[in-house]
């Protein structure tokens, strides 16, 4: 998964960015004699509508802020473990810390079944660990998207066994992996790929779920992983399956 600055700081920022439109706008439509000095109504609405975003930041800080590198692991491979099931992959999948380029998050490993996430990202907290969350949900989408290529390929009456539509999804999907273009290749055709936009899709989805529902509990129980005695963490930053 390929980490797009524009869109992180997008989702990062686009509650104040609407927040600033939307009281410059109120503000001109409802103070008609303050139209000839907007400039000085914009600041005066700017400075409110920071006092208002920073609320909105608090109530959507980073809620895994204050687990140790080691904990962030094991919540990656929980939610990891937590996606197998939901989309009934069969081969166990394997969650590596690696060091990868800074512009990505993590990637998929067709042939050792593994999901890479970045170990500079996972120990610098330079990225939410709920991004985190929904990098794994995208990578293991890419896991059951190859499963059920696989699984097509096998089979031998596909006519029979799969719908017109699914033939074409799957054909798509078959031809996509043996033409795949990676984001740092290029961005757009990586992007447009119906592999990538379900995925993505997907990752939205589920890191909603994960926000409203989910984390608080599995939070609660990456806390509960000790630490070393001198209280620092075990993980040395080596490529080495998690937990």
């Amino acid at each position: 998964m390929k980490r797009n600055k524009f869109a992180l700081w997008w989702k990062r920022n686009y509650d104040e960015v609407f927040l600033i439109l939307a009281c410059i706008s109120s503000a001109y439509a409802c103070f008609p004699w303050y139209q000839g000095n907007l400039l000085l109504l914009s600041g005066l609405m700017y400075g409110g509508s920071q006092l208002i975003s920073c609320g909105v930041n608090f109530l959507m800080r980073d809620k895994t802020a204050d687990l140790s590198v080691v904990q962030r692991i094991y919540l990656l491979n929980r939610v990891m473990k937590i996606e197998s099931r939901n989309l009934e992959i069969k081969s166990p999948l394997k969650l590596i810390v690696a060091e990868l380029p800074d512009e990505i998050m993590g990637e998929f490993d067709v042939w050792q079944k593994s999901i890479r996430v970045n170990a500079t990202i996972v120990r610098s907290h330079t990225i939410r660990s709920e991004e985190l969350v929904a990098c794994i949900c995208h990578e293991t989408l890419h896991a059951a998207q190859i499963q059920t290529i696989e699984d097509y390929l096998s089979t031998r009456n596909k006519n029979k066994a799969y719908s017109a539509h699914q033939r074409r999804l799957l054909q798509r999907y078959t031809y996509e992996c043996l033409t795949y273009v990676s984001g740092t290749d290029h961005f757009e055709t990586y992007f447009n790929q119906l592999l990538e936009k379900h995925a993505h899709e997907y990752a939205n989805y589920r890191w909603n779920e994960y926000y409203r529902k989910r984390l608080p509990g599995l939070i609660r129980d990456c806390r509960k992983k000790r630490r070393t005695q001198n209280g620092t963490d075990s993980y040395r930053g080596d490529s080495r399956p998690a937990c």
